[in-house]
């Protein structure tokens, strides 16, 4: 949920809030049960047009995570991101992007992570597309003690049939590989999705 101001140069402003609920039981016994998540946070965001082919965003902020059941714990955290695109032609884009913030893991461990990426879009033919990706990632896994550092180098593309603004069906495939000050916690793995997205 946000509040935005659009300058007649086509800047936007806005201020931000949200929220996340979570839970989860990890496979293990040992761990202790259930974890619930709690997590709010607010941003400002400014986005707009920087040259005549390149646009960009870039949102700061603050976040605050409580968690309860099988530990308990409470942070707080700023977040922060930025994105250029540049529109090289009508059918090229490229997109540079970076972000940092606060994630909760399937067995129930705080995440603090940070991506980064290069991405290239063209179009094809119509209102087909391709996507090539890829970049590296930072994550740090812990229950109130630090338990693992991890890094990461995503790789990913996609093909996909947009035939509106409104609609957009996509075919991907990514690979992934990790690495860890944790000794059996490297791995490598790739990842089929197939995704529809339609909006009024």
């Amino acid at each position: 949920m946000g509040l935005a101001y659009e300058r007649a140069s086509g800047t936007e402003i806005s201020l931000n809030v949200g929220g996340a609920l979570g839970s989860s039981t990890p496979n293990e016994a040992a761990d202790g049960g259930a974890v619930r998540s709690k997590a709010g946070f607010v941003t400002a965001r400014i986005e707009g047009q920087i040259l005549p082919k390149v646009s960009g965003s870039a949102y700061a902020g603050y976040s605050a995570v409580t968690y309860d059941g099988a530990y308990r714990h409470h942070y707080d955290r700023p977040v922060a991101g930025a994105d250029l695109t540049w529109s090289a032609s009508t059918r090229t884009t490229w997109v540079l992007a970076a972000y940092s913030g606060s994630d909760f893991s399937p067995d129930g461990q705080e995440v603090h992570s940070t991506h980064g990426f290069l991405s290239f879009t063209h179009v094809i033919v119509d209102q087909w597309q391709v996507t090539i990706r890829g970049g590296p990632a930072y994550a740090a896994f812990s229950r109130t003690v630090s338990q693992s550092t991890d890094t990461l180098w995503e790789f990913g593309s996609e093909i996909a049939y947009q035939p509106s603004d409104r609609f957009r069906v996509a075919l991907g495939l990514t690979y992934d590989r990790q690495n860890s000050n944790v000794l059996n916690n490297q791995f490598a793995r790739d990842a089929v999705s197939l995704g529809a997205l339609y909006h009024l």
